[in-house]
């Protein structure tokens, strides 16, 4: 029987195949239909909810405060041009730019309610829908959760981002204890990469799996998600070969550290994926 090639997607990757323009979303597509599995993970879920949905739901708010498209957008631009704001300001602009249709403001202002609204009620079924698996061995309690919305284009329940809000629930601190040896090979792998080439993420990642495989560690106090989210999503594509990023800064090391070779896709439509196997 022949093999079938399997391909992890990411985060950034997911990100992208929704919300970025048609011409990368044509490009990343060219990619994934090359394999015969695309696969992702739990912990991809439940980022791709926390940070696409609370950016839906800011602004539905805003167009309920301006009922003007364009002014929810000034209003990005203005509130969100620090550094520090920088992916949820890029997340809200593509937001309102996949959704602008050719019509007056108060149309595109309708149309965007409509459309953000049927985001956060049909998005994580078309997320679970864009993927032939997901990897669920995490069993990631916050990547579980669902949209409940409680007044239509007003106000919704967007699920818990916080591992200590499901303690006894989450299944992370378990799926870690099974993780040892690739902890392992990630602690040995990074221990010989100079500090120069080591992003804040990877630096806050060695020490989580200092923290890790040492047996008294809390789990759910270290809310891993947040903190070092690239970690455990690393160790939920571990047994895929072939991992499909836009974030190279630490998957540039995470990947041959677990053996995987890297697919990297950045914004340009017209520049082809870079792919590194064993870190080069």
């Amino acid at each position: 029987m022949k093999s079938r090639t399997a391909l992890f997607l990411d985060t950034s990757i997911q990100i992208s195949r929704f919300f970025k323009s048609d011409d990368l979303k044509r490009r990343i597509q060219e990619t994934t239909n090359r394999f015969d599995l695309r696969i992702t993970g739990l912990v991809v879920r439940g980022e791709f909810r926390r940070r696409i949905f609370s950016q839906a739901q800011y602004l539905l708010n805003l167009l309920n405060r301006y009922q003007s498209a364009k002014r929810v957008q000034q209003h990005v631009n203005d509130e969100l041009g620090g550094v520090q704001n920088q992916r949820k300001r890029n997340i809200s602009l593509d937001l309102l730019g996949t959704y602008y249709p050719q019509s007056s403001d108060a149309d595109h202002t309708a149309r965007l309610k409509d459309l953000l609204r049927s985001l956060l009620m049909s998005g994580l079924e078309e997320f679970d829908d864009s993927v032939d698996s997901i990897i669920r061995d995490s069993a990631c309690a916050c990547g579980n959760e669902r949209v409940r919305e409680i007044e239509p284009y007003k106000k919704y329940a967007l699920g818990s981002t916080s591992c200590k809000e499901q303690v006894g629930v989450c299944g992370i601190r378990h799926f870690l204890t099974q993780q040892n040896v690739n902890l392992s090979k990630i602690r040995d792998y990074l221990h010989h990469i100079p500090a120069s080439q080591k992003s804040d993420e990877i630096l806050r990642i060695e020490v989580a799996i200092t923290e890790l495989l040492s047996p008294s560690v809390n789990v759910e106090d270290r809310e891993l998600c947040k903190k070092a989210g690239d970690l455990l999503i690393a160790l939920e594509s571990s047994g895929i070969p072939t991992f499909y990023t836009q974030n190279i800064k630490e998957s540039q090391h995470l990947c041959p550290a677990l053996g995987q070779t890297l697919l990297y896709r950045n914004n340009h439509a017209d520049e082809n994926d870079q792919v590194y196997e064993n870190g080069k």
